[in-house]
């Protein structure tokens, strides 16, 4: 079946389901395009494109990279029920994907740059596209690091990548320890392992929120411009009250999102990024 173009609304691809691994934090999809329609499928790092069940649909991170070849990685996070048109989602299911959401990172304009991608738990699967774009198109980058922070090593995602990462990037892991303060020496432990400058250098962010609050001001004491850092900024920010937190996520992760400058985001929101709530 090829690709679905219907009035106006966005073009639609077929593609079948070839694997599809389950975790606790959500289901990997590998899906193949039919008819090689998936060489027109355009889109950023930290994008997410919509997927059809027979009933229901939603919008599913791309963890690929823009240059993919043959089959195209999905996460249908949270691990959707298995009794859900989505959910049962398996080996050999057809599906149609369409409609690209959100902006994604500026892996382009940030090659000749230093990069540094900084994330907790299943925030890697917001990164993991740009990480991997960055690490097919290594010799165009500069010095690259990733930080990469959870609370136990069970809740790393996509630990068969990170000795293929270590060749390529300077590769920083860590998780809490038992004890008093975990979460503080688990940070700054983090902190302590950026070796990236600002000069001549962007970060790349993604969740949770704590980091946010802790490794931007880090940041932009050691060089970094406001307009350099790149945050994602989804659904899952809570800032202030329920009145304004739903305002906030309408304008940031719905019409401008989900991926902003630090800049755009003091911007948009000005204090109330503040006030972002630090649950882990």
């Amino acid at each position: 079946m090829k690709e679905t173009v219907g009035k106006n609304r966005p073009t639609r691809f077929s593609a079948e389901i070839k694997e599809a691994s389950k975790g606790d934090w959500g289901k990997v999809l590998k899906l193949r395009f039919q008819d090689g329609s998936g060489d027109k499928l355009n889109f950023k790092p930290g994008q997410s494109i919509v997927i059809f069940g027979k009933r229901e649909e939603t919008s599913a991170p791309i963890i690929s990279p823009p240059t993919f070849e043959g089959e195209l990685e999905l996460l249908l996070e949270g691990g959707r029920e298995d009794d859900s048109p989505l959910g049962t989602m398996r080996e050999g299911t057809d599906v149609l994907l369409g409609g690209l959401h959100g902006r994604g990172y500026p892996v382009e304009d940030a090659k000749g740059n230093n990069l540094l991608f900084i994330t907790g738990g299943t925030g890697l699967a917001r990164l993991r596209s740009a990480i991997e774009y960055v690490y097919q198109t290594r010799e165009e980058y500069k010095e690259a690091q990733i930080i990469y922070g959870g609370r136990s090593s069970a809740d790393f995602l996509f630990q068969e990548d990170f000795s293929r990462w270590g060749n390529r990037f300077d590769l920083r892991v860590g998780c809490e320890k038992k004890g008093l303060n975990n979460e503080k020496e688990l940070i700054s432990n983090l902190l302590s392992g950026i070796k990236i400058n600002g000069e001549n250098s962007s970060a790349f962010m993604a969740g949770p929120q704590i980091l946010y609050k802790f490794f931007i001001p880090y940041l932009t004491d050691i060089g970094f411009r406001d307009k350099e850092i790149y945050l994602y900024f989804g659904r899952d920010i809570t800032a202030g009250n329920e009145h304004e937190r739903g305002g906030v996520e309408r304008k940031i992760a719905k019409e401008d999102g989900p991926v902003l400058s630090y800049t755009k985001i003091k911007k948009q929101v000005g204090p109330l990024f503040e006030q972002l709530s630090l649950n882990l």
